[in-house]
């Protein structure tokens, strides 16, 4: 793959649940295109290993510790990767739960469980995320 493709060298991202999954493969895939990647996640034991997978791949990785169904440490965790990256450029967030049941016996309480897993978080960093890059005049990725 050609990693020029891209354009990301230099660039800053959060990741949001980077600790496993599509979003730890995504943080090594944003450092081996050149981006310093902040990696949060509710797991600290998971977040460093994938900060550590980004440092041994030469860029700059920063730990944070947070739920992010919570808007205060979600406005937080934003903050801090800020601080620790030099500002942010992108946001990455795949953080979510399904309870992979039929609607026809989903009750209302699951839905509600599982939208707020889903798509609260996101309401939250994205737009924090976007004051950020307002107020700093850094255009999105």
């Amino acid at each position: 793959m050609d990693d020029s493709l891209f354009q990301l060298e230099g660039r800053s991202v959060l990741i949001m649940g980077g600790g496993q999954g599509i979003d730890e493969s995504t943080a090594r895939l944003l450092a081996r295109v050149g981006c310093g990647v902040a990696v949060a996640d509710i797991n600290r034991e998971e977040a460093e290993r994938v900060a550590a997978a980004v440092a041994d791949l030469g860029q700059p990785s920063t730990v944070i510790v947070g739920d992010v169904l919570d808007e205060g440490q979600a406005k937080n965790i934003v903050k801090h990767a800020e601080h620790d990256l030099g500002g942010l450029d992108a946001l990455v967030t795949v953080v979510g739960q399904a309870s992979f049941n039929s609607i026809l016996d989903m009750t209302p309480k699951q839905w509600d469980h599982d939208h707020r897993k889903n798509l609260r978080h996101f309401f939250f960093t994205a737009r924090e995320v976007s004051r950020s890059l307002i107020e700093h005049r850094r255009p999105a990725t």
